[in-house]
């Protein structure tokens, strides 16, 4: 009998891949998106590890990798650029914008700095280099040693927003766009005021996160109100965005984690001050606003927000444990005792008004 020919193996069919935490890739992708300046190495780094064993998508994971590599590369060339402007601080030298934040002590140095050694230090960002060069500039004009920023100064463009006692209006300060949050004092004891005002300018200046609004100066110089300078958000208020524009958040996880926690780092940054916790006393979303990359978070209004009484006659400030938006209060407020307890029921409150 002839041979018979040989049946073909089936052919094993290849295994299925691996499936992708959705979790982990989608906190790898809010790390990538972060601007490089901002990223902070070690963190980068331990939750790229966490992604990879989690099964994280090995897309995004490559990409993340590339991102660290080019970071660390990126602080070795700004570390040298500080040591070579004697700029150098023991923390977080890796940042830009802790140079921009040195002072009015190093501006002369910052001037004179070569614009290739800048230039090379910020990964050859031209507009990085051009609005450290414009800040340093601003800040050679104001009075050594003060944040305290004549009206004249500053242009107004148009107003934001106002509230019972304040009206928040879009600025310039040197060419830079920033938001003016101007208060009526009411009748109050001017000078005390001002005195607390700058007491806790000295001390809020200081508290730098990439998800806090930062605080750029105070505006004394009118009779009848004070002012706040500060970062302008490009995107308005959390609130506002829900009310106006819903889709871009309700229903999408990724940005819906985004703001999470962005807000809750912001919180968690406030209450781990060595000198003791910095109490919000009225995080709702109105005192979110959003910054790019898209839809990044800044907590605003604390310490320094001044509230008048109904009948305008008594100012406080918001370290009082009953101050509070009534919707967003833990119900002890209401008996004007405050607790760290009382941030987080505040902070469900914006939970739930993201998923809604």
């Amino acid at each position: 009998d002839p041979a018979t020919p040989a049946v073909p193996a089936a052919a094993v069919p290849p295994p299925p891949p691996a499936p992708v935490n959705s979790t982990a890739t989608c906190r790898l992708q809010l790390m990538i998106e972060e601007p490089i300046l901002e990223v902070d190495p070690v963190k980068f780094e331990r939750v790229l590890a966490e992604a990879r064993d989690a099964g994280a998508d090995p897309l995004v994971v490559r990409t993340a990798e590339q991102r660290l590599s080019a970071k660390k590369a990126l602080d070795k060339d700004l570390l040298r650029l500080l040591e070579s402007l004697g700029l150098t601080t023991p923390q977080k030298t890796s940042q830009l914008a802790d140079l921009e934040r040195l002072g009015i002590r190093n501006v002369q140095a910052v001037l004179d700095a070569d614009e290739d050694d800048l230039a090379g230090a910020v990964g050859g960002e031209g507009e990085a280099v051009k609005r450290l060069r414009d800040r340093a500039q601003r800040m050679a004009k104001l009075k050594p040693g003060t944040w305290e920023i004549p009206s004249a100064l500053l242009a107004t463009v148009r107003e934001l927003g106002r509230g019972a006692f304040s009206i928040v209006y879009e600025v310039t300060l040197g060419g830079e766009p920033l938001a003016l949050k101007k208060m009526n004092l009411g009748g109050q004891d001017r000078e005390e005021l001002l005195a607390s005002m700058r007491r806790e300018f000295r001390t809020l200046q200081g508290l730098t996160h990439r998800n806090i609004v930062g605080l750029r100066g105070l505006v004394l110089d009118e009779e009848n109100a004070i002012g706040l300078l500060m970062e302008l958000a490009p995107h308005g208020s959390l609130r506002a965005l829900l009310d106006s524009a819903p889709a871009r958040v309700v229903g999408i996880e990724s940005v819906q984690l985004q703001v999470a926690s962005g807000i809750a780092a912001a919180m968690a940054f406030l209450h781990s001050q060595p000198e003791g916790p910095v109490w919000h006393h009225d995080l709702k979303s109105d005192n979110v606003l959003l910054f790019d990359p898209p839809l990044t978070p800044k907590v605003t209004d604390f310490g320094l927000a001044v509230n008048l009484d109904s009948a305008g006659t008594t100012a406080r400030r918001t370290m009082r444990a009953g101050a509070g938006t009534f919707a967003y209060k833990a119900p002890e407020q209401f008996e004007d005792e405050f607790s760290a307890a009382s941030e987080v029921y505040s902070y469900a409150i914006v939970l739930w008004e993201l998923l809604h």
